[in-house]
C-alpha cells in the first residue's frame, strides 16, 4: 500500500461494508473485493437483497439461495391473490391480507412481537438490562420485518389489480402483455412509491418506540410541543413550561431528539436546543468520529444503543458527549424524576 497517492485512498464511513465475491472461470476461481460506504444508497440495496439485520457484522451468502427464498415468499402468496382474483374478490383479499397498517399499529406489532420474545410486559427502560438495544432491534429488526413483509404483499396485489383489473376473465397472454406495457408509467410510480415507503416509515416508527419506552418508565415528557420560531423537537423533558422555568431545578430538563440515521441531520434539532439541554437519540453506526466531535461544540449530546457504545465497528467510544441509553436513563433521566414530578 506504500508509494500510492494520498488521493488514491478513499475514507469509508463507521461500519462500511467488504464485499467478496467468488467468481468461476475455466482456469478455476478468482475472488473480486469492493468496499461499501455505510453511508451510500447502495448498501441499502445491499441490505435488502440479502436481508441484513442491523446487528449484521459477517456472513456468507449465496446469492441464488437468497433469491430462491424470497422466491418462494412471493409465489406462495401469489397462489393466493391469483385464487382471490379467479373468484372476483381480490378487493376484499386486499383489504384483508394485504393492506399496509399504519405507523402507530405496525410499530405495535413490532413492540408485541419483542416482548412475547422475551416474556415481558412493558419495555420500560429501568427494568430492561440493555434499553438502547431493544429499541434498535424493535425498530431496525423486528418491525423492519414487518414492513417488507406487508410491503410485499400490498404491492404484489397492487400490480395484479393494476394489470388484470378486479373482475376474473380468459385474458390472453396477448393483452396481459399490452397491459403491461401500458401500465409502465404507473408500475414505475408504484415501485417509487414503495421505496418513499420505506425511507418516511423509520423516523416516525423509532419515535413511537421512544414514546412507548417513556410511558411505560412513567418517564414526564410533551410530545411534538411548538416552541419559538415555528420548532418542534420530538420530545420535551418533562415538559416545556418546566425548562423554560426561571428555577434552580429547570435546567434538569432537556430536549430529547430522536432520528434513526443522521448524516448532516443532526444540524437541524441543533437549531432547536436554544439555552436547552439537548440529547439526541440515534440507532446509526455510521456517523464518523469528527461528526461526533462537532455536535459535542454545538452542545449536543448523542444517546445511542449499549451494543454500539463500545463497538469496534463504530467511532462512538471515548467521547464524552456520547452516553448509551441506559446510561441516559440512570444517570440523567432518573435522578431529575423527583424535581420533574413537582
Amino acid at each position: 500500500m506504500t508509494g500510492l497517492p494520498k488521493e488514491a485512498f478513499i475514507e469509508l464511513s463507521p461500519a462500511s461494508l467488504l464485499v467478496m465475491g467468488r467468481l468461476s472461470s475455466g482456469a478455476g476461481y478468482s475472488y473480486e473485493c469492493l468496499t461499501i460506504d455505510s453511508g451510500s444508497d447502495e448498501v441499502l440495496l445491499l441490505a435488502e437483497l440479502f436481508n441484513l439485520a442491523a446487528d449484521f457484522l459477517v456472513d456468507i451468502f449465496e446469492p441464488a439461495e437468497r433469491k430462491a427464498e424470497e422466491r418462494d415468499r412471493i409465489l406462495d402468496f401469489a397462489e393466493q391473490v391469483i385464487a382471490a382474483w379467479k373468484k372476483g374478490s381480490i378487493a376484499a383479499f386486499a383489504k384483508d391480507n394485504a393492506a399496509m397498517p399504519s405507523t402507530i399499529e405496525l410499530a405495535a406489532k413490532a413492540r408485541q412481537t419483542f416482548l412475547k420474545k422475551y416474556g415481558l410486559d412493558k419495555t420500560n427502560p429501568f427494568d430492561l438490562d440493555r434499553p438502547g438495544d431493544a429499541l434498535r432491534e424493535i425498530s431496525r429488526i423486528i418491525e423492519w420485518d414487518l414492513f417488507r413483509d406487508y410491503q410485499r404483499r400490498e404491492r404484489a396485489v397492487e400490480l395484479v389489480r393494476l394489470v388484470l383489473g378486479d373482475m376474473p376473465g380468459n385474458i390472453p397472454v396477448s393483452e396481459i402483455i399490452r397491459k403491461l406495457i401500458d401500465q409502465l408509467p404507473a408500475i414505475d410510480a408504484l415501485m417509487l412509491s414503495a421505496s418513499q415507503q420505506r425511507k418516511s416509515r423509520a423516523g416516525y416508527s423509532y419515535e413511537h418506540h421512544i414514546e412507548s419506552m417513556l410511558l411505560d418508565g412513567n418517564i414526564p415528557f410533551e410530545k411534538q410541543v411548538i416552541i419559538e420560531a415555528r420548532k418542534r423537537p420530538d420530545f420535551i423533558l418533562p415538559s416545556l413550561a418546566f425548562v423554560d422555568r426561571r428555577t434552580k431545578h429547570a435546567k434538569t430538563g432537556l430536549i430529547l431528539s430522536a432520528k434513526t440515521t443522521l448524516r448532516e441531520r443532526w444540524k437541524q434539532v441543533e437549531r432547536e436546543k436554544g439555552k436547552r439541554r439537548l440529547f439526541l437519540t440515534t440507532v446509526d453506526e455510521n456517523i464518523a468520529g469528527s461528526s461526533i466531535e462537532d455536535m459535542a461544540s454545538f452542545g449536543v449530546h448523542l444517546v445511542i444503543p449499549e451494543s454500539l457504545r463500545l463497538s469496534k465497528e463504530t467511532e462512538y467510544k471515548d467521547h464524552k458527549n456520547v452516553v448509551s441509553f441506559k446510561e441516559f436513563c440512570s444517570e440523567v433521566i432518573k435522578p431529575n424524576l423527583k424535581f420533574w414530578s413537582t
